[in-house]
């Protein structure tokens, strides 16, 4: 599979999180919330940006409602660090993709209960199945299968440098 036919280098955030507060309130030693609600939105909102840098998208507002309304059916954070927001919709014109990354973590209600600091946003058209589901498992099974791919990808200093580590953990 040919990762840079789906994601490019304008696709890629190394500080997706820049500016999100997280901070708990006085006397709290967790978020609130409705701050972790917000978070999630906002970096929703955020890779739909992204991905809205293709010419694959069409309606972001839409884009990011669909993601949105996925995330609350089940969490797409899949455990170790990792998200991978995901959805087919009537607003993507082909199948496309973006990274994002949060070196301090951002709540996700992750299965391991972990912070996400990676997060692969995949949108493909409804009719998209075969390459939709292989990426996605591509996805999962390099975190699974390869220790620390994640450690390595938090490392990189440019969207060209995760392009290429992405492209060794993937053969």
């Amino acid at each position: 599979m040919q990762l840079a036919r789906y994601l490019k280098e304008d696709r890629i955030s190394l500080d997706i999180a820049e500016g999100i507060d997280l901070e708990p309130p006085e006397g709290e030693d967790e978020p609130t919330s409705r701050q972790i609600e917000g978070a999630k939105q906002e970096i929703l909102r955020r890779l739909v940006d992204l991905l809205g840098k293709s010419d694959r998208v069409s309606n972001a507002s839409k884009l990011f409602n669909d993601l949105w309304n996925r995330e609350k059916r089940a969490t797409m954070a899949l455990g170790r660090g990792v998200a991978l927001p995901h959805v087919r919709t009537m607003q993507a014109k082909d199948l496309v993709m973006a990274v994002g990354m949060a070196h301090d973590g951002v709540p996700w209600d992750a299965p391991d209960g972990e912070p996400v600091k990676l997060f692969f946003a995949i949108v493909a058209p409804p009719y998209e199945d075969k390459t939709y589901l292989r990426l996605y498992q591509a996805i999962g099974r390099m975190f699974e299968e390869q220790e620390g791919s994640g450690e390595r990808l938090l490392e990189a200093r440019s969207a060209g440098e995760v392009i290429r580590i992405l492209g060794e953990l993937w053969s």
